[in-house]
């Protein structure tokens, strides 16, 4: 130790010494409690033990893909079918999944969508052009030429965008 060093660690001592700063030793300061609601997390990142966790998240996987092959059993109508499809596609998780969801694009193929809406009509059309199912892309086109009414706004805005919707995200990744 240098001798200036050894001069600045006698002069922080003497400063700890002092009669001023050792009668602040026995206070107890009285501090207000937030109340603040416990966390939603419990203490599990406080007690984190790695293959505790490990386990527990495998576990825990394995009833939420069962939670949701069992939604592929309990959805009843076409919309929410391809919403289903849909949602699990563009959260990345469909390969957890994917006898399921063949079946029921399977069955998608056979449905007469002349009575769809655009929206439902372009997600259907991309569903199973994605899966490479041969349907003409006609469809779409043929049903609002017979249509009598015009489809509204919203609903040519959403059915392009579903239809955009798949270059949109191969431009990028790419």
């Amino acid at each position: 130790m240098s001798l200036h060093a050894f001069q600045n660690h006698i002069q922080i001592m003497e400063l700890v010494d002092t009669p001023s700063l050792k009668a602040f030793e026995d206070v107890v300061v009285d501090r207000q409690v937030a109340g603040f609601d416990p966390s939603f997390w419990g203490d599990y990142f406080i007690t984190n033990q790695k293959s505790q966790s490990e386990a527990w998240m495998n576990e825990r996987a394995e009833e939420l893909k069962n939670e949701v092959r069992s939604m592929f059993q309990n959805v009843t109508g076409i919309l929410q079918t391809m919403n289903l499809i849909d949602t699990i596609q563009l959260l990345g998780l469909d390969y957890h999944f994917m006898e399921a969801i063949a079946k029921a694009l399977d069955h998608l193929k056979d449905v007469d969508m002349s009575k769809y809406g655009l929206y439902e009509v372009a997600l259907h059309f991309r569903l199973l052009r994605q899966k490479g199912f041969n349907i003409s892309s006609d469809l779409g086109l043929t049903i609002f030429l017979q249509s009598k009414e015009q489809p509204k706004a919203d609903e040519q805005v959403r059915g392009a965008h579903e239809l955009e919707a798949p270059r949109a995200k191969a431009a990028e990744h790419h």
